[in-house]
């Protein structure tokens, strides 16, 4: 992980780089990020009554 000031932002942020994996750490990845934005979906949903669909993101 490094800072992400080298793309020119103005505002603490991080960058992570994902090259060099083997193919399968590649899908491990994917499904840990769905899950999570699957899971802030609830949160955010449970905390407003909103009911955004949490399934937007393609597997």
């Amino acid at each position: 992980m490094l800072p992400g000031r080298g793309f020119g932002t103005r505002h603490p942020s991080g960058r992570v780089s994902l090259a060099n994996l083997n193919e399968a750490d590649y899908a491990k990845i994917g499904s840990a990020i769905c899950k999570l934005f699957e899971e802030y979906v609830e949160k955010y949903n449970a905390s407003t009554g909103s009911k955004a669909n949490k399934n937007v993101v393609k597997k």
